[in-house]
């Protein structure tokens, strides 16, 4: 007969109540890892929790409130008393913090910073006060309130909350995200080369957003929330497809504010802002003008490209003309010749070749397809 496996327990009230009490009396701040070791000791360990915590009475707008709420918030221990070094060290995405593809917490106040990675992306969002956050080795500015920065798998890296800050920390699940997430890695944007690179190209990444906590914002995290800790049926299901919303906000109203990080450059680059460049002149453009444009040689440009999203140039521009000559293929009666010269292409054949190469199919054949669904 198999047993299930027991696990422990500590609210996050506790844990907090024993960072800021330290942090008072001795000036110095301690980890989760040293909280819950005094908390076991002190009997505060439970091994049946109820996680259904009541965030549909959330406001979405007062986040004390918020914050009260996440209080009751029973903290998966489990893990961390069976093998603390995991803690410490890097952090399996299997570990018993994350339920579900998508786990969001709040970040302890008071915390000691804890320098690891994990095998998870991460999204640290400051709704109020400031945060601090650490990749490679390297401080950020601290973030303020709208910082939206996501970091890659397998980045060492810490973040910790400042003060009185309340900041959303969301765990995306490596491993799910080419299926949950199928639309949203198959867009023409940063966000889907940033995704893409981190999982095929194995990149130590981050890139930060500027994400002011207006309603439409805060009101899908709310639902994150809620589903995220709910038991009812496709909760799992739900969540991610309230995530991919909120991905899909960031990049419609906030993509201008993008910086990108690259551990191999060790610097901020102009990376995001070629990609950009490369995505509104797709049509016409060449490396060789793109690097006069940017003042770059043309073969390093090429390798700064390739490094960077784990696309070579030519690559890149011919998915934006494929997905151009895709869209025109099903929604009008334009011929190939008008369809290959609006999308790029310098002539019928090099566009049927381009296209069967990419979508294993020749355009006539997709037309088709496409009109007897």
């Amino acid at each position: 007969m198999n047993m299930e496996k027991l696990h422990s327990y500590l609210y996050f009230e506790d844990v907090q109540n024993v960072l800021t009490t330290h942090k008072e009396k001795y000036g110095t701040r301690i980890d989760l890892l040293s909280a819950a070791m005094k908390l076991k000791k002190e009997g505060k360990v439970f091994h049946y929790a109820n996680h259904d915590l009541h965030f549909i009475d959330w406001d979405g707008e007062d986040f004390e409130q918020l914050r009260k709420i996440y209080m009751r918030y029973p903290i998966d221990v489990t893990d961390i008393y069976e093998n603390p070094q995991v803690y410490l060290s890097k952090v399996p995405e299997n570990l018993s913090f994350f339920k579900r593809d998508i786990w969001p917490i709040l970040l302890m106040n008071d915390e000691k910073e804890n320098y690891n990675s994990n095998e998870n992306f991460e999204v640290v969002y400051v709704l109020k006060g400031k945060a601090r956050v650490c990749v490679n080795g390297q401080y950020l500015d601290d973030l303020t309130v709208g910082d939206f920065a996501i970091i890659a798998p397998d980045t060492m890296h810490s973040s910790f909350a400042l003060e009185d800050a309340i900041v959303f920390d969301i765990s995306i699940k490596a491993s799910c995200l080419e299926t949950a997430f199928f639309n949203l890695m198959h867009t023409d944007s940063v966000l889907s080369l940033f995704f893409r690179n981190c999982l095929y190209g194995n990149q130590q990444n981050y890139l930060l957003f500027h994400v002011p906590p207006k309603q439409h914002i805060t009101y899908l995290i709310k639902g994150i929330f809620t589903e995220s800790y709910s038991t009812k049926t496709f909760s799992n299901e739900v969540c991610n497809s309230l995530f991919g919303i909120l991905m899909a906000e960031v990049l419609r109203t906030y993509r201008d504010t993008y910086i990108h990080y690259s551990a191999k450059k060790n610097t901020n680059v102009q990376m995001p802002l070629i990609l950009t460049y490369i995505q509104s002149n797709y049509r016409t453009i060449s490396l060789k003008a793109l690097s006069e444009f940017f003042g770059y040689n043309t073969d390093y440009l090429g390798k700064l490209i390739h490094q960077s999203t784990g696309m070579y140039f030519n690559d890149i521009v011919n998915q934006y003309k494929i997905n151009e000559a895709s869209e025109l293929l099903l929604t009008t009666s334009l011929p190939l010749e008008a369809i290959a010269e609006q999308s790029g292409f310098n002539s019928v054949d090099h566009f049927s070749r381009t296209f069967k190469k990419s979508r294993n199919i020749t355009p006539g054949k997709f037309r088709a397809r496409g009109r007897n669904r």
